[in-house]
């Protein structure tokens, strides 16, 4: 009686992945722009709306891929990329049944910022900060390299949030409100030690990478 209660269990939770897998559609996303993409959106071609940033906290490296599952099951989907430099790539009505990934290319630039959004982004940089210290992060803290401390520093990793080892995470750094574009950029572990960059020129870098070779002693 127990073992076929639990066949039946085990049925039965096959006919409901099997139903929620007919309902999502996978993709797999190639970039081959040259550049790296910061955010990416997907939608069927019939939906009003681009829906959420399907890269979330990552970034998605030239070269690269990034799969992802939709909760929807179309004929055709639209996809919108924008890279670092705020350049946009579209490519309409992918679909599925005729190729088994979307290939993000030159051939999908749509153009650069208008005037007024370049404005306005500018006002925003953004780094990708990767964890390579062995350990687990808890924050990360950004101050203009011109601050006498980290009293003011920000803290940019959300609240109760991680960096595990080997990820990454995209920071948002508001260099209209600091007026410079140098920072010094700290990460803190679980167990309270720090790894700094100082001097870190958005102009010129759009990644840092921590290790051991960073941590610095107090």
């Amino acid at each position: 009686m127990r073992t076929a209660s639990r066949a039946g269990l085990a049925a039965a939770l096959l006919l409901v992945c099997s139903v929620l897998s007919a309902q999502s559609t996978e993709i797999v996303f190639v970039n081959r722009t040259g550049a790296t993409i910061y955010f990416l959106y997907t939608s069927p071609s019939t939906a009003d709306s681009w829906g959420e940033d399907l890269l979330g906290r990552t970034v998605l490296a030239d070269g690269a891929t990034h799969r992802a599952r939709l909760n929807s099951l179309a004929d055709s989907y639209d996809v919108r990329a924008i890279d670092a430099n705020d350049n946009e790539y579209i490519i309409w009505g992918w679909r599925p049944g005729d190729a088994p990934r979307v290939v993000l290319t030159t051939g999908a630039f749509v153009g650069a910022p208008t005037p007024s959004a370049a404005a306005s982004a500018a006002a925003v940089s953004w780094l990708t900060v990767v964890n390579d210290t062995n350990y687990d992060v808890r924050a990360i803290y950004v101050v203009p390299a011109t601050a006498a401390s980290w009293d003011d520093a920000e803290q940019l990793l959300p609240p109760g949030d991680t960096l595990h080892y080997r990820e990454d995470f995209r920071l948002e750094i508001d260099v209209e409100r600091y007026e410079t574009m140098v920072y010094n950029v700290m990460l803190v572990d679980v167990d309270g030690d720090s790894y700094v960059k100082r001097g870190v020129n958005l102009e010129l870098a759009t990644e840092l990478v921590y290790s051991l070779d960073d941590l610095e002693w107090r």
